[in-house]
């Protein structure tokens, strides 16, 4: 029988992406669509555009966050905060 070798990535290449929520300047809420494109330039994988309320969500390196708060245009960088509800029949509600 033949074994195969299983490669892993050394734990320096292994990169964790996190989910982050956007808030545009004021100031720039006319250039809305040009903001988001630096962003994506800086690494962001868009998930959703709230344009009307300058808001907009998506993933990134956890390495390039800092990346995204140069942005021109980009007021607020926040990380999403993530939670677990215990199931319906878990004694703890």
């Amino acid at each position: 029988m033949r074994k195969t070798k299983t490669v892993s990535k050394p734990k320096s290449e292994t990169r964790a992406e996190v989910n982050v929520s956007l808030a545009v300047d004021d100031e720039y809420l006319a250039q809305f669509s040009a903001v988001v494109k630096q962003a994506t330039a800086a690494g962001l994988h868009v998930d959703s555009t709230l344009e009307g309320i300058g808001v907009f969500t998506g993933t990134i390196d956890e390495t390039k966050v800092a990346d995204l708060r140069k942005v021109a245009g980009i007021a607020h960088v926040e990380g999403a905060r993530e939670y677990q509800l215990a199931p319906p029949n878990s004694p703890v509600q």
